[in-house]
């Protein structure tokens, strides 16, 4: 089916991107909900939803989710491309805080329960929140960077002596 131009706003998706922003506790989200569109693919809209439902439990929860830090550090990052230059001293406490909100979210999300049967036997890992671990996947952490940064600066994000 062959949906017209403006389809997004006469079904209000719009107005759901604008109030999926104002939850964003980054730039890069809201960079990201940007890109979000109308889909007619079933498969993927279920995964969304089973994602929104599988965080949604996660904030009902006590567990401890890790969202304390993101900060954008793109034009830092772009900028010491270039020979001979380098990051000041907050932009290197904003990576590493960031570097380290990314691990902790993987960890937890990667969390395994009990993945052994009643007979002792290796089973597969089961995740408390499949559709969110499954994003995780592909994603990197660096934590011998951030034992790197850890060596330099001191737990405030100064520079040690």
């Amino acid at each position: 089916m062959i949906y017209p131009g403006n389809y997004e706003h006469k079904i209000g998706f719009d107005e759901i991107r604008r109030l999926l922003k104002e939850r964003c506790l980054s730039t890069l989200g809201k960079e990201e909900v940007d890109q979000l569109s109308f889909s007619t693919d079933v498969e993927a809209v279920k995964e969304w939803l089973e994602q929104v439902h599988e965080f949604s439990s996660l904030q009902d929860t006590r567990d401890h989710f890790p969202l304390q830090f993101f900060f954008d550090v793109r034009q830092s990052l772009k900028r010491i491309r270039l020979e001979g230059t380098h990051l000041e001293e907050q932009e290197v406490w904003d990576l590493r805080r960031s570097l380290e909100t990314i691990a902790n979210i993987v960890k937890y999300l990667n969390d395994e329960g009990d993945i052994t049967d009643d007979r002792g036997h290796m089973s597969q890992p089961e995740y408390k929140y499949p559709t969110l671990q499954r994003l995780t996947q592909d994603v990197t952490t660096f934590p011998a960077m951030i034992r790197r940064i850890d060596s330099i600066l001191d737990k405030f994000g100064r520079i040690k002596d």
